[in-house]
């Protein structure tokens, strides 16, 4: 069985770092949905977020960053993202963008998803962490569970539960920016407004 801490507690922050660097898997609060993140450049921590998920490898994992540090896995910014930057810094909107440089379980076709969440602790662990978090809905593949029903699928399963409040089922729009006009991927909590979006 993981650590259980809130992610208010004083010992929350160096905790998170710690798992994750040490290749371990947190069950994580998002701004969304509860998440499993892993350290994105561990082979070894990514390959156990797909087996409790059961998902499959084609199937990538998305980022969590800041906005500083998020040319560390993509290559660049497309115009079309830039438009909306305020949206997509303040929405959940995953962008998926050309990747920086091909990576399993986090890339795919050259691609890659990213996201800013709007989740201070989340946001102060990504400013430090010494690698991007890789990350996805704390979910088995198809199927989406309440925040009880999840904890008790991944409690024994991960390394720490960072607990926080309960944001619910919906995630994050998908919108891929390497297509012009981008393209929605997935409709989710957000959609930006007055955008043309291919579907």
């Amino acid at each position: 069985m993981g650590i259980f801490l809130r992610k208010n507690s004083p010992e929350a922050l160096s905790a998170f770092l710690r798992t994750v660097e040490g290749e371990g898997v947190v069950f994580h609060p998002t701004d969304t949905v509860y998440g499993l993140g892993a350290c994105a450049f561990s082979r070894r921590a990514l390959r156990r977020v797909f087996l409790l998920k059961g998902r499959r490898q084609e199937n990538p994992l998305l980022i969590l960053t800041t906005p500083g540090r998020l040319l560390e896995v993509a290559s660049h910014i497309p115009n079309s993202l830039r438009r909306i930057w305020d949206e997509f810094l303040a929405e959940p909107i995953t962008a998926i963008l050309p990747a920086r440089h091909p990576r399993p379980y986090i890339t795919a076709r050259g691609k890659i998803g990213v996201r800013i969440p709007a989740e201070p602790f989340l946001l102060e662990a990504l400013s430090i962490l010494k690698c991007p978090l890789a990350s996805t809905s704390a979910n088995p593949s198809g199927r989406v569970l309440s925040l009880p029903r999840a904890l008790e699928y991944f409690q024994d399963k991960v390394d720490l539960v960072l607990l926080g409040e309960d944001p619910g089922t919906l995630p994050s729009t998908v919108i891929d920016f390497t297509q012009n006009p981008p393209r929605l991927v997935r409709r989710g909590a957000y959609l930006p407004k007055s955008f043309p979006l291919k579907r």
